[in-house]
């Protein structure tokens, strides 16, 4: 359900279902998240997480607190307009006091409201824009017991059939619209004006290519454009072949990252990052196909003979195509780059803290690990200098020995000279 958006919280609400597993008449409705609460009376614990949205916890409020005050008005626990004062946010590194209020009817039969503030602002407040529809029972939960008294809320995503949206609200909901997908534009319209300086940079470096094109084959006169194709076919083969092999390489990359997002801070990554993502793997697909269409002009035969000449108008097609495929390509090429550099600054600037010091430990472990083999090579050294030394000095001693024998053999019995 749409609501209005507040620091650190999603834009839309998820309304639990009765059972974790309800009936699928309409196909198969993947779990999005799942609320953890502990306690009991006007005081509980709750912790929300939503992995499957490459959220592993959720450090927001209001999307944890308005549901748990839902759900204890609903089950008995408190009362109908009444605060309750659960505690998120503890394990995440962002603990909070708020105070959550669930306004409404008995068993959610009109649209209600919830807020979770704290005791000098409020951090969120959401609405409900959707009434029941007739013959439907209200969305509701149910509690799991599990050990400890802590109770598990599995969330589904609920079935379009089950909400009926006034038609006055389809058109002014300025969010996303029940029973409507967002838009693949949704992105972009979020950007500022600075998330455009590496596409602005790309059309400068883009604009300067065909600058350069144009002032270098300006002088060629019709009669020696069949001479300048030759060394041109060569030039223009090689480099579509460069763009193939490092728009393909780089294409693959970006779609290892989209793998890897459940493992990132993505709380933190703004339309930017999804903006640029997409952008770079468009421009990386857009320039193959600029390279593969070069070089299949590069297969036409325009060598002349004796008494062949190719035509005119062919020489000169394959000429100015071959100039505005590689404007093209250097153009799409140069998004890729500027794309891939602020998708690579956006990583790099959300990676884990787990991550850091992981690395960082390992940085510390190996070098501890190279002196200590330096230690032991030096010391393995010096023994075996020691051993030379001893060797030597075991050398002059045997030496000295046979010296020594050798004079007391060569002296006359009785002291007779």
């Amino acid at each position: 359900m749409p609501a209005a958006p507040a620091a650190r919280s999603s834009p839309h609400r998820r309304a639990p279902l009765r059972r974790p597993r309800p009936h699928r008449p309409r196909g198969a409705m993947p779990v999005v998240g799942s609320t953890v609460v502990a306690g009991g009376g006007a005081r509980g614990k709750v912790r929300t997480f939503a992995p499957a949205g490459s959220v592993p916890e959720d450090r927001s409020i209001g999307s944890a607190v308005g549901s748990l005050a839902c759900r204890l008005a609903r089950r008995g626990r408190i009362a109908r307009d009444s605060a309750s004062a659960p505690s998120p946010g503890a394990e995440t590194g962002y603990p909070s006091s708020p105070c959550a209020r669930a306004d409404g009817t008995p068993r959610g039969s009109t649209a209600s409201s919830t807020s979770a503030t704290r005791p000098v602002m409020t951090v969120a407040r959401t609405t409900p824009r959707c009434s029941v529809g007739e013959g439907r029972r209200t969305p509701s939960t149910s509690v799991l017991p599990t050990r400890r008294g802590v109770s598990a809320i599995a969330a589904h995503a609920v079935q379009p059939s089950t909400m009926s949206v006034p038609a006055a609200l389809k058109n002014e909901d300025p969010l996303l619209p029940i029973n409507q997908l967002d838009g693949s534009d949704a992105p972009r319209r979020h950007l500022s004006r600075g998330d455009w300086r590496p596409t602005l940079i790309a059309a400068v470096l883009a604009g300067g290519a065909v600058a350069v094109l144009i002032l270098a084959f300006a002088s060629v006169s019709p009669f020696e454009r069949a001479v300048v194709l030759e060394s041109l076919t060569g030039t223009v083969y090689w480099i579509a072949a460069a763009f193939i092999g490092a728009c393909g390489t780089i294409a693959a990359l970006m779609l290892t990252t989209v793998s890897l997002m459940e493992h990132l801070d993505t709380r933190r990554m703004g339309p930017r990052f999804l903006f640029h993502l997409r952008l770079t793997v468009i421009a990386a697909i857009a320039t193959i196909a600029l390279s593969v269409a070069a070089l299949l002009l590069t297969t036409f035969p325009l060598a002349g003979g004796v008494d062949v000449q190719p035509p005119r108008w062919q020489v000169d097609s394959v000429f100015f195509g071959l100039q505005g495929l590689t404007a093209l390509m250097v153009g799409s090429f140069a998004v890729v780059l500027s794309s891939l550099y602020a998708t690579i600054a956006d990583i790099f600037a959300n990676l884990p803290q787990s991550w850091v010091e992981e690395i960082m430990a390992e940085e510390e472990e190996e070098e501890r690990e190279e002196e200590a083999a330096e230690r032991a090579e030096h010391a393995a050294a010096d023994a075996e200098q020691e051993a030379d030394r001893a060797e030597g000095a075991a050398t002059r001693a045997e030496d000295v020995v046979g010296i020594g024998g050798r004079a007391t053999n060569g002296r006359p019995e009785g002291g007779a000279r």
